[in-house]
């Protein structure tokens, strides 16, 4: 990655980095080998304009300058810059272009576009640059082809594991009867059929089927499919008229405060979106860990805990109440992700750390 240290007059930033691609290096490095000005002149395009007094030098052009230039270079290589604006929109609209441009590219190049964009055009909010980035097309692909990818990874990491009965959380048992009555219905297929089935032909099958329910459902907006802060996945489904159990008291707490009665709350099923930053873990119906790589660090911050309740380790720091509140929360849900490598944590501890 490259960047550009640059001063932001729009926003008033001085010395501020943005992220640039190769293109605009290579242009940067033309600019700099053409540039005559002064070497404590820090502007890469430069002229010699002479202000009221001959004698005083201005390498530098003003901003009405630099869009008239810009606007030269689109009509030598054919592109209109201000295509949909009017002529009186030449300065600004120019301007807009290329911010818009930036942001596009910031958009295909980042997970933390938003507020990237939104920093350096001085946004309050996220809306504005969100509105950036969703209108351009390039973004849209790239955004697109990251949806798709993830949820691609997501929907066939998450089939296995389900088929092999490596998942926990609150919603464990749900899933369980979904998958026990998908193979019911594999077999019942097979049979009519006359198709003879071995258990490793069932278990494909099965993985196919499961992986292609979860990735629709990704893609229609049917469930969330997100991360939490405590590396469990939510599978809450956004239409759901029930409040997130992450969400229960804000919600309550936005509805007294707009006055908005709890019993028409109810009948038109209003809800808000669950709050992640409050994720409950294993006692929210919507949460589900499976082997993955954040669930793996999850095992050995386990197993350091464990261990440290034993004596085995030491620290300056008292970790008694942290370490039994991570042991409470993951104990459950690693257990039915990883057994054997849990039993062994549990054979290895003293009586009654994991026991209670």
């Amino acid at each position: 990655m490259n960047y550009l240290i640059i001063d932001i007059k729009k926003t008033k930033q001085k010395d501020y980095p943005i992220p640039i691609p190769p293109m605009t290096v290579e242009a940067v490095k033309l600019l700099q080998s053409l540039n005559y000005a002064p070497e404590d002149c820090s502007n890469l395009v430069v002229r010699r304009n002479f202000d009221a007094s001959p004698k005083i030098k201005n390498w530098f052009y003003g901003g009405e300058s630099i869009n008239r230039l810009l606007r030269l270079v689109g009509k030598i290589v054919d592109v209109n810059l201000l295509d949909g604006l009017d002529e009186d929109d030449n300065e600004e609209g120019m301007a807009h272009r290329c911010r818009a441009t930036m942001a596009g590219w910031i958009g295909t190049n980042s997970p933390i576009a938003v507020m990237i964009v939104r920093r350096l055009f001085g946004h309050t909010n996220g809306i504005m640059p969100d509105h950036y980035l969703k209108a351009n097309k390039a973004v849209q692909e790239t955004r697109r082809e990251l949806r798709n990818r993830t949820y691609n990874d997501l929907s066939d990491s998450l089939s296995e594991a389900i088929v092999d009965d490596n998942v926990g959380g609150g919603m464990k048992r749900v899933v369980a009867d979904s998958r026990d009555h998908l193979e019911r219905l594999i077999k019942d297929d097979a049979a009519k059929n006359n198709e003879s089935l071995t258990e490793g032909e069932i278990r494909l099958r099965l993985i196919e089927r499961i992986a292609h329910i979860l990735k629709q459902r990704l893609l229609h907006g049917e469930i969330l499919g997100l991360q939490t802060p405590l590396s469990f996945v939510c599978m809450r489904p956004p239409a759901s008229g029930v409040d997130a159990p992450c969400a229960i008291n804000t919600n309550k707490l936005t509805r007294l405060n707009k006055e908005i009665d709890n019993s028409f709350a109810k009948g038109i099923q209003l809800t808000g979106l669950p709050e992640f930053d409050n994720c409950k873990g294993p006692s929210c119906q919507h949460s589900l860990l499976f082997d993955n790589p954040m669930t793996k660090i999850l095992l050995e911050q386990f197993k350091y805990y464990a261990t440290y309740l034993q004596g085995i380790k030491h620290t300056e720091i008292d970790l008694d109440k942290e370490a039994e509140s991570f042991i409470n929360i993951y104990y459950e849900p690693l257990n039915d992700v990883y057994p054997q490598v849990m039993e062994e944590i549990k054979g290895e501890a003293s009586e009654g750390i994991l026991n209670d």
